[in-house]
Protein backbone atom coordinates (compact mmCIF):
# COMPACT_ATOMS: atom_id res chain seq x y z
CA UNK A 1 0.00 0.00 0.00
CA UNK A 2 0.92 3.69 0.07
CA UNK A 3 1.32 6.05 2.35
CA UNK A 4 -1.68 8.67 2.30
CA UNK A 5 0.36 11.50 3.19
CA UNK A 6 3.48 11.30 0.92
CA UNK A 7 2.86 8.55 -1.38
CA UNK A 8 5.85 5.86 -0.33
CA UNK A 9 5.14 2.52 -0.99
CA UNK A 10 5.20 0.96 2.58
CA UNK A 11 4.61 -2.27 3.98
CA UNK A 12 0.74 -3.27 4.49
CA UNK A 13 -0.07 -2.92 8.11
CA UNK A 14 2.48 -0.68 8.47
CA UNK A 15 1.70 1.89 11.46
CA UNK A 16 4.05 4.42 10.37
CA UNK A 17 5.81 5.46 6.93
CA UNK A 18 9.14 4.95 6.40
CA UNK A 19 9.80 7.65 4.31
CA UNK A 20 7.61 10.58 6.10
CA UNK A 21 7.33 9.24 9.72
CA UNK A 22 3.68 10.17 9.77
CA UNK A 23 0.83 8.07 11.36
CA UNK A 24 -0.87 5.67 8.51
CA UNK A 25 -3.59 5.30 11.65
CA UNK A 26 -3.91 8.74 12.33
CA UNK A 27 -7.57 10.36 11.35
CA UNK A 28 -7.75 13.50 9.20
CA UNK A 29 -9.44 15.20 7.35
CA UNK A 30 -6.89 16.08 4.67
CA UNK A 31 -5.31 13.21 2.25
CA UNK A 32 -2.23 13.25 0.23
CA UNK A 33 -1.05 13.57 -3.61
CA UNK A 34 -0.32 9.85 -4.57
CA UNK A 35 1.94 11.10 -7.18
CA UNK A 36 4.27 14.67 -4.99
CA UNK A 37 2.74 13.61 -1.84
CA UNK A 38 1.30 17.14 -1.38
CA UNK A 39 -1.38 17.63 1.08
CA UNK A 40 -4.59 18.39 -0.18
CA UNK A 41 -8.33 18.91 0.82
CA UNK A 42 -10.20 15.45 1.27
CA UNK A 43 -12.71 16.20 -1.62
CA UNK A 44 -9.99 17.19 -4.08
CA UNK A 45 -10.17 16.49 -7.63
CA UNK A 46 -6.68 17.56 -8.46
CA UNK A 47 -3.57 18.12 -7.15
CA UNK A 48 -2.35 21.60 -7.19
CA UNK A 49 1.16 21.16 -7.32
CA UNK A 50 1.62 18.40 -9.42
CA UNK A 51 -2.04 18.17 -11.16
CA UNK A 52 -2.66 14.97 -10.85
CA UNK A 53 -5.94 13.39 -11.00
CA UNK A 54 -7.71 11.60 -8.12
CA UNK A 55 -10.45 10.63 -10.71
CA UNK A 56 -7.83 9.10 -12.78
CA UNK A 57 -7.14 6.98 -10.08
CA UNK A 58 -10.56 6.04 -9.59
CA UNK A 59 -11.42 5.48 -13.08
CA UNK A 60 -8.21 3.01 -13.00
CA UNK A 61 -9.02 1.47 -9.72
CA UNK A 62 -12.88 1.42 -11.23
CA UNK A 63 -11.20 -0.79 -14.89
CA UNK A 64 -9.15 -2.39 -12.89
CA UNK A 65 -12.42 -3.88 -10.75
CA UNK A 66 -14.17 -4.06 -14.40
CA UNK A 67 -11.30 -6.49 -15.86
CA UNK A 68 -11.00 -8.48 -12.36
CA UNK A 69 -14.89 -9.08 -12.78
CA UNK A 70 -14.84 -9.61 -16.02
CA UNK A 71 -12.20 -12.10 -15.79
CA UNK A 72 -13.80 -13.82 -12.90
CA UNK A 73 -16.95 -14.06 -15.20
CA UNK A 74 -15.27 -15.84 -17.89
CA UNK A 75 -13.40 -18.13 -15.38
CA UNK A 76 -17.72 -19.16 -14.33
CA UNK A 77 -18.28 -19.72 -17.43
CA UNK A 78 -15.53 -22.15 -18.54
CA UNK A 79 -15.99 -23.67 -15.07
CA UNK A 80 -19.69 -24.07 -15.70
CA UNK A 81 -18.77 -25.45 -19.38
CA UNK A 82 -16.97 -27.62 -18.07
CA UNK A 83 -18.88 -28.94 -15.64
CA UNK A 84 -21.64 -28.99 -17.86
CA UNK A 85 -19.34 -31.20 -20.23
CA UNK A 86 -19.01 -33.90 -17.70
CA UNK A 87 -22.68 -34.12 -16.75
CA UNK A 88 -23.87 -34.49 -20.40
CA UNK A 89 -20.31 -37.02 -21.13
CA UNK A 90 -21.67 -39.16 -17.90
CA UNK A 91 -25.11 -38.96 -19.05
CA UNK A 92 -24.30 -40.28 -22.52
CA UNK A 93 -22.14 -43.01 -20.62
CA UNK A 94 -25.20 -43.33 -18.38
CA UNK A 95 -27.25 -44.10 -21.16
CA UNK A 96 -24.81 -45.75 -23.33
CA UNK A 97 -24.48 -48.20 -20.61
CA UNK A 98 -28.18 -48.91 -19.85
CA UNK A 99 -28.89 -49.52 -23.37
CA UNK A 100 -26.45 -52.15 -23.38
CA UNK A 101 -27.66 -53.80 -20.03
CA UNK A 102 -31.10 -53.81 -21.82
CA UNK A 103 -29.70 -55.45 -24.54
CA UNK A 104 -27.94 -58.18 -22.77
CA UNK A 105 -30.97 -58.84 -20.58
CA UNK A 106 -32.75 -59.23 -23.79
CA UNK A 107 -30.13 -61.49 -25.58
CA UNK A 108 -30.59 -63.89 -22.20
CA UNK A 109 -34.51 -63.86 -22.69
CA UNK A 110 -34.25 -64.81 -25.85
CA UNK A 111 -31.72 -67.21 -24.91
CA UNK A 112 -33.22 -69.13 -22.39
CA UNK A 113 -36.41 -69.04 -24.34
CA UNK A 114 -34.86 -70.97 -26.91
CA UNK A 115 -33.59 -73.34 -24.38
CA UNK A 116 -36.90 -73.90 -22.85
CA UNK A 117 -38.65 -74.32 -25.78
CA UNK A 118 -35.39 -77.29 -26.82
CA UNK A 119 -35.73 -79.16 -23.48
CA UNK A 120 -39.99 -79.04 -23.78
CA UNK A 121 -39.69 -80.37 -27.32
CA UNK A 122 -37.16 -83.19 -26.08
CA UNK A 123 -39.65 -83.45 -23.22
CA UNK A 124 -42.12 -84.59 -25.78
CA UNK A 125 -39.61 -86.49 -28.34
CA UNK A 126 -39.07 -88.70 -24.98
CA UNK A 127 -42.77 -89.17 -24.19
CA UNK A 128 -43.95 -89.68 -27.95
CA UNK A 129 -40.54 -92.70 -28.29
CA UNK A 130 -41.52 -94.48 -24.76
CA UNK A 131 -45.16 -94.95 -25.58
CA UNK A 132 -43.99 -96.03 -29.05
CA UNK A 133 -42.18 -98.17 -26.78
CA UNK A 134 -44.79 -99.36 -25.31
CA UNK A 135 -46.60 -101.20 -28.43
CA UNK A 136 -44.00 -103.73 -28.43
CA UNK A 137 -44.98 -106.79 -26.44
CA UNK A 138 -48.23 -106.21 -28.36
CA UNK A 139 -46.96 -105.74 -31.48
CA UNK A 140 -44.99 -109.35 -31.05
CA UNK A 141 -48.03 -111.00 -29.86
CA UNK A 142 -49.87 -110.16 -32.27
CA UNK A 143 -47.30 -111.04 -35.19
CA UNK A 144 -46.40 -114.49 -33.68
CA UNK A 145 -50.77 -115.53 -33.92
CA UNK A 146 -50.90 -114.31 -36.96
CA UNK A 147 -48.28 -115.91 -38.45
CA UNK A 148 -49.36 -118.98 -36.67
CA UNK A 149 -52.42 -118.92 -38.49
CA UNK A 150 -51.07 -118.00 -42.12
CA UNK A 151 -48.92 -120.91 -41.77
CA UNK A 152 -51.79 -123.57 -41.65
CA UNK A 153 -54.69 -121.69 -43.07
CA UNK A 154 -55.34 -124.16 -45.49
CA UNK A 155 -58.25 -126.73 -46.78
CA UNK A 156 -61.92 -126.37 -46.62
CA UNK A 157 -61.81 -123.42 -44.07
CA UNK A 158 -60.53 -120.45 -46.72
CA UNK A 159 -57.74 -118.46 -46.31
CA UNK A 160 -59.80 -115.94 -43.45
CA UNK A 161 -60.92 -118.54 -41.13
CA UNK A 162 -57.43 -118.53 -38.67
CA UNK A 163 -57.26 -114.72 -38.98
CA UNK A 164 -60.71 -114.04 -38.57
CA UNK A 165 -59.90 -116.42 -35.62
CA UNK A 166 -56.86 -114.34 -33.78
CA UNK A 167 -58.78 -111.67 -34.35
CA UNK A 168 -61.06 -112.58 -32.02
CA UNK A 169 -58.93 -114.26 -29.81
CA UNK A 170 -56.46 -111.23 -29.51
CA UNK A 171 -59.59 -108.77 -29.24
CA UNK A 172 -58.43 -107.10 -25.95
CA UNK A 173 -54.79 -106.87 -27.16
CA UNK A 174 -56.07 -105.38 -30.41
CA UNK A 175 -58.41 -103.00 -28.22
CA UNK A 176 -55.28 -101.66 -25.86
CA UNK A 177 -53.18 -101.17 -28.99
CA UNK A 178 -56.31 -99.00 -30.57
CA UNK A 179 -56.26 -96.70 -27.32
CA UNK A 180 -52.76 -96.80 -27.76
CA UNK A 181 -52.49 -95.30 -30.90
CA UNK A 182 -55.01 -91.95 -29.88
CA UNK A 183 -52.91 -91.30 -27.36
CA UNK A 184 -49.61 -91.56 -29.33
CA UNK A 185 -51.35 -89.37 -32.52
CA UNK A 186 -52.49 -86.73 -29.63
CA UNK A 187 -48.52 -87.16 -28.45
CA UNK A 188 -47.36 -86.92 -32.18
CA UNK A 189 -49.59 -83.75 -32.61
CA UNK A 190 -48.27 -82.00 -29.83
CA UNK A 191 -44.46 -82.10 -30.53
CA UNK A 192 -45.40 -80.43 -34.10
CA UNK A 193 -47.29 -77.91 -32.26
CA UNK A 194 -43.70 -77.12 -30.22
CA UNK A 195 -42.90 -75.83 -33.60
CA UNK A 196 -39.53 -76.15 -32.47
CA UNK A 197 -36.30 -75.31 -35.83
CA UNK A 198 -34.04 -75.25 -33.82
CA UNK A 199 -30.31 -76.69 -34.73
CA UNK A 200 -30.20 -78.68 -31.53
CA UNK A 201 -33.36 -80.59 -32.55
CA UNK A 202 -33.22 -81.19 -35.93
CA UNK A 203 -31.89 -84.82 -35.95
CA UNK A 204 -34.40 -85.05 -33.43
CA UNK A 205 -36.99 -84.10 -35.17
CA UNK A 206 -36.21 -86.27 -38.22
CA UNK A 207 -35.57 -89.64 -36.02
CA UNK A 208 -38.78 -88.94 -34.49
CA UNK A 209 -40.77 -88.37 -37.84
CA UNK A 210 -39.17 -91.75 -38.84
CA UNK A 211 -40.05 -93.75 -36.26
CA UNK A 212 -43.41 -92.29 -35.57
CA UNK A 213 -44.28 -93.24 -39.34
CA UNK A 214 -42.79 -96.72 -38.89
CA UNK A 215 -45.04 -97.25 -35.94
CA UNK A 216 -47.94 -96.44 -37.67
CA UNK A 217 -47.07 -98.49 -40.64
CA UNK A 218 -46.57 -101.34 -38.23
CA UNK A 219 -50.01 -100.48 -36.23
CA UNK A 220 -51.53 -100.43 -39.66
CA UNK A 221 -50.46 -104.00 -40.71
CA UNK A 222 -50.99 -106.28 -36.98
CA UNK A 223 -54.00 -104.08 -35.96
CA UNK A 224 -56.06 -103.24 -38.83
CA UNK A 225 -55.15 -106.29 -40.22
CA UNK A 226 -53.92 -104.97 -43.56
CA UNK A 227 -52.32 -108.20 -44.75
CA UNK A 228 -53.77 -111.05 -46.76
CA UNK A 229 -52.70 -114.65 -45.77
CA UNK A 230 -50.61 -114.68 -49.23
CA UNK A 231 -48.30 -111.65 -48.44
CA UNK A 232 -48.22 -111.79 -44.38
CA UNK A 233 -44.41 -112.93 -44.13
CA UNK A 234 -43.45 -110.36 -46.83
CA UNK A 235 -45.69 -107.33 -45.00
CA UNK A 236 -44.46 -108.75 -41.51
CA UNK A 237 -40.77 -108.88 -42.57
CA UNK A 238 -40.98 -105.36 -44.08
CA UNK A 239 -42.81 -103.49 -41.25
CA UNK A 240 -40.80 -104.88 -38.52
CA UNK A 241 -37.50 -104.60 -39.68
CA UNK A 242 -37.99 -100.95 -40.52
CA UNK A 243 -39.76 -100.09 -37.24
CA UNK A 244 -36.27 -101.48 -35.75
CA UNK A 245 -34.29 -99.52 -38.13
CA UNK A 246 -36.25 -96.50 -36.92
CA UNK A 247 -36.23 -97.09 -33.07
CA UNK A 248 -34.72 -94.79 -30.91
Amino acid sequence: MNCRFCGAEVEEGAKFCQKCGKNLEEVSDKKNCPKCGSELEKDAKFCLKCGYSMEKKAAGNGKKKLIIGIVALIAVICIGGGIGVVVHQKAVEKERYEQELAAERERQEAERARQELINAYGAKAMELNNAINGTENNFNLLSSMYDTSTGINTGLLGPDFFTDYVEGLCSSEINTEKDRKREIDKIYTELQDIGCDEEEVKELKKAMEDYYYAYCERYSFLVEGDFSVNNFKAKEETSKKILQIKRL
